[in-house]
């Protein structure tokens, strides 16, 4: 990890802002690339502690940088994946699709298709083990 620290002063709608100018090496393929930090956005009058800061780097790689309150690199850390199709949990979206799914197996039952059949009722099963999981978590966040 190669990291650079300087900083400056700079005009910011009429106030004078410091800012934290960075050279950072990302941890995956070692390309540099320098940023600026604001510090007033790290230190914030609640915090006293370090920032984490999401960096999408132009060689498609993500990774985080722990900066302190003085604008100083701490440390980085590379981001393997990031998920960003993030849903609510909806409890009635399962029972919606077990619904679906137990008519499916009926059906298939009456058809006498046993395979799809029984292919089917362990879909049912992996939703309802799902839906209870997310119930639980839902019922303890709850109770917290």
């Amino acid at each position: 990890m190669t990291i650079n620290n300087a900083r400056s002063l700079v005009h910011h709608d009429d106030e004078l802002v410091k800012t934290s100018k960075k050279v950072i090496s990302c941890p995956r393929c070692n390309k540099m690339y320098h940023f600026t930090i604001n510090v007033h956005d790290t230190t914030e009058e609640e915090s006293t502690g370090i920032k984490n800061i999401l960096l999408d780097l132009p060689c498609k790689h993500k990774m985080v940088a722990y900066v302190d309150n003085n604008g100083v690199i701490r440390g980085t850390f590379p981001i393997d994946k990031h998920v960003t199709d993030l849903k609510p949990i909806d409890l009635k979206g399962y029972d919606d699709r077990i619904d679906d799914l137990q008519k499916k197996h009926e059906r298939l039952i009456r058809e006498k298709d046993y395979n799809n059949a029984f292919a089917v009722k362990k879909q049912i099963a992996a939703l309802n083990r799902e839906k209870n999981e997310c119930d639980a978590l839902i019922k303890k966040r709850g109770a917290s």
